[in-house]
C-alpha cells in the first residue's frame, strides 16, 4: 500500500476559520491511515493548534504511529508532554523499544 498523500490527509481549508469541525474521531482515522512522519507531524500541529493536544486518544495514537516509524524520539517527547499518561503508553514506549532493538 502507498503511502498517503498530505494533500489528501488535512482538508483543503486547513488555514480557516472551519478547521475547529475536524471531529477527534476523524483525527484518528488520519492517524491510522498515515504511513510516514510528515503526515503525522501535520496531524500533530493541528491538534496543538486546536486544542487537542492532551486528548488521550489522539496522542496514543500519534504515539503508537511514530514508534511502529522507527521515530522513538518523537513518541518519547510526546510521552514527555502528555498530561498524567495511562500504562497504555508507558507500555506503547517499551513495546516500541523493544520491536526496534533498544531494549
Amino acid at each position: 500500500m502507498s503511502s498517503i498523500s498530505t494533500s489528501t490527509i488535512l482538508p483543503l481549508h486547513l488555514n480557516t476559520k472551519q478547521t475547529h469541525c475536524l471531529q477527534p474521531e476523524r483525527l484518528a482515522l488520519l492517524i491510522d491511515k498515515s504511513k510516514s512522519i510528515k503526515p503525522l507531524s501535520q496531524i500533530r500541529a493541528f491538534v496543538i493548534c486546536h486544542g487537542l493536544e492532551n486528548h488521550p486518544v489522539l496522542n496514543f495514537k500519534l504515539l503508537r504511529s511514530y514508534c511502529s516509524l522507527s521515530c522513538l524520539e518523537h513518541s518519547v517527547s510526546l510521552l514527555n508532554r502528555t498530561q498524567n499518561p495511562s500504562v497504555y503508553f508507558y507500555t506503547a514506549i517499551i513495546h516500541g523499544h523493544a520491536i526496534n532493538d533498544l531494549h
